[in-house]
């Protein structure tokens, strides 16, 4: 049985709160969505023991059990991070280094930097965890 990737959408939305999306009709957030989700599947969830190379632009061929579908929207919300430090880092450049936006501009981009790598962190503890599901120890010799 498949699993469809809007399946995935809500857990991705429960971990974000990004506003900007409520200003977006429904077609252009699956569509973000959903690069977010193919990122996530193909770079940071190398480790599934399913094949999540096995999809269409609608689901995943396989059934994703609640377990792999959390793991793919946390590598998802580092896509999202990812999209907005480049956007900070831009803005910031833009900025005049005599612009008092610049402090809050750098502010923003240190506390983006720092949630990554605590998402990162915590994504890959639930990837270990799930690597090692049913791990019985290894036999004596």
């Amino acid at each position: 049985m498949a699993t469809l990737l809007t399946e995935i959408y809500p857990k991705i939305t429960s971990i974000l709160s990004d506003t900007d999306y409520s200003k977006l009709i429904e077609s252009e957030v699956e569509n973000i969505l959903n690069k977010f989700i193919d990122k996530s599947a193909s770079l940071d969830f190398k480790h599934c023991k399913k094949d999540l190379s096995d999809r269409t632009s609608i689901q995943f061929n396989q059934s994703l059990d609640n377990e792999e579908q959390w793991i793919i929207a946390y590598g998802s919300v580092l896509a999202w991070l990812d999209q907005h430090i480049y956007k900070t880092r831009i803005i910031r450049v833009n900025v005049s280094t005599n612009n008092s936006k610049e402090g809050s501009h750098a502010n923003q981009l240190k506390e983006l930097r720092q949630l990554k790598k605590d998402t990162k962190r915590e994504m890959q503890q639930y990837v270990v965890n799930y690597t090692f599901n049913g791990f019985q120890g290894f036999d004596s010799v």
